[in-house]
């Protein structure tokens, strides 16, 4: 989601519209998503009376019912909050550049990963040193080691692809032999910097 001041619009995505009504469908939800730049937080809820939508509004909370979700469920559809403005974009408006965050859902305790099924990002061996780029669900089919199916991003663990084994990983050096961090190879401190600052680091432009 974005936020644009100057034109008092919030922008969701298909996959926000998405994430809220499952939020709301979620009884341990808080139903709120919040603009990376933080300075927008949008609410959803059942109903709300326009003194309350007003209100929230003044305090940078852009408060959604269902019925507008239903309305924003439409690519292009926009909804007014007291003096804002909601608007319907398609994923690839805020997502050409990079991968959407993962969603727990804290009544079942899963994370919502269909907003990470099509980003192609950039799989990289630490073993072989072998690079694809490849969807979660691709990557995860020929064997790799890599989150969001298998560990997390921005934490240290294997990342290997599906012909080496997690023996000769930084994380095995780390946690299996006792390795202390200043022990690593160059080599090594580079993989460990490409996993913290992930998912950015292995995100590929895919822009024209």
């Amino acid at each position: 989601m974005e936020w644009h001041e100057a034109t008092r619009t919030l922008e969701l995505t298909a996959r926000n519209v998405a994430v809220l009504i499952a939020k709301l469908n979620d009884p341990q939800s808080a139903r709120m998503l919040a603009a990376g730049t933080g300075d927008a937080t949008v609410h959803a809820v059942e109903a709300a009376t326009p003194a309350e939508l007003t209100a929230g509004v003044a305090e940078g909370i852009i408060t959604v019912t269902r019925e507008q979700l239903a309305t924003l469920s439409t690519e292009g559809a926009s909804v007014t909050v007291a003096d804002a403005t909601v608007t319907a974009v398609p994923d690839q408006a805020h997502y050409s550049r990079r991968p959407s965050g993962a969603v727990l859902m804290p009544s079942s305790g899963k994370l919502l990963e269909p907003e990470m099924a099509h980003w192609k990002l950039r799989h990289v061996c630490e073993v072989c040193g072998v690079e694809a780029v490849l969807t979660a669900t691709e990557a995860f089919e020929s064997g790799w080691d890599y989150p969001p199916r298998i560990g997390q991003f921005g934490v240290v663990g294997p990342r290997t692809c599906g012909s080496c084994p997690m023996s000769e990983t930084v994380w095995a050096a780390l946690v299996l032999r006792g390795t202390s961090a200043d022990k690593l190879t160059d080599a090594q401190r580079d993989v460990v910097a490409r996993i913290l600052a992930e998912p950015m680091s292995i995100a590929v432009d895919e822009s024209p």
